[in-house]
């Protein structure tokens, strides 16, 4: 074979072999940006999931913070009713026998971010938002969550003190009638609860001698006081938290920080 032949092969080889190189580094490149693509959609979608958590949080906290200031104008009118030696007519009597029972009344939440642990476990935080944000999130879902269980208090002493001492015929009568008013919410798939006045049942002794009960008892009425505390302390901490939640939406619609 000829010099020039083989000069001609080696050619043709060397660009067969160029051509199968940048064939894989285009592919190389091409999977590279494809992956890139997905990853990025991905983040999309979880950055979208996370804010619609926040926002169904958001959501619970405004319901409860209605609901708990629907207990503290209970708690406010009663307490001063209690501590009273004035007469009461049957109905006035039965809306401080219950406004003593709606005080008590609670609306249990629980702060929960299903996709940002889902995120988190994944090991994808990085791609959602930026370092605010995530120090943000961080600190919401793993330190004021706790905060939040802590401030609501579960059940308190007021609430099982005043269903100890509360006529069970009373206490049937609330939970039968319109007392506490619930309607299904289709957003977040829960019930969000008003507390209402309710007609008063024909049971005018039995308020009478609840009325007379509560009136006399100091501790009932010390714990009332309490719960009053507890009750603003409760609706402060949901404002803020509302308020906080809302600065982590910002961030996260924001890649600059």
């Amino acid at each position: 074979m000829s010099k020039k032949k083989v000069a001609r092969y080696t050619g043709y080889a060397l660009g067969e072999i160029i051509l199968i190189v940048v064939g894989i580094l285009i592919a190389l490149q091409l999977d590279n940006w494809n992956q890139k693509r997905k990853a990025a959609n991905q983040a999309e979608i979880w950055r979208a999931a996370i804010v619609e958590d926040l926002r169904s949080t958001q959501r619970n906290f405004e319901w409860r913070i209605v609901y708990y200031e629907q207990a503290l104008a209970f708690a406010e009118t009663t307490l001063p009713a209690l501590r009273s030696k004035e007469p009461l007519s049957a109905e006035q009597g039965w809306g401080v026998v219950l406004g003593a029972f709606q005080a008590g009344q609670i609306m249990p939440f629980r702060v929960d971010g299903p996709t940002y642990r889902e995120v988190q476990a994944a090991g994808a935080l990085d791609s959602i938002g930026n370092r605010t944000a995530l120090t943000k999130l961080a600190n919401y879902y793993d330190v004021a969550a706790n905060d939040v269980e802590v401030i609501a208090g579960g059940s308190p002493p007021y609430r099982n003190m005043i269903r100890e001492k509360m006529p069970w015929p009373l206490q049937r009568y609330i939970w039968a009638s319109n007392c506490q008013d619930q309607q299904y919410n289709v957003d977040d798939g829960g019930f969000v609860f008003t507390l209402e006045y309710c007609t008063k049942p024909d049971l005018d002794q039995v308020v009478a001698e609840a009325l007379e009960r509560f009136r006399s008892d100091q501790e009932l009425q010390d714990k009332l006081r309490g719960r009053m505390s507890q009750l603003t302390i409760v609706i402060a901490s949901f404002s803020r938290n509302i308020q906080n939640i809302e600065a982590i939406i910002v961030d996260l619609d924001d890649p600059t920080n």
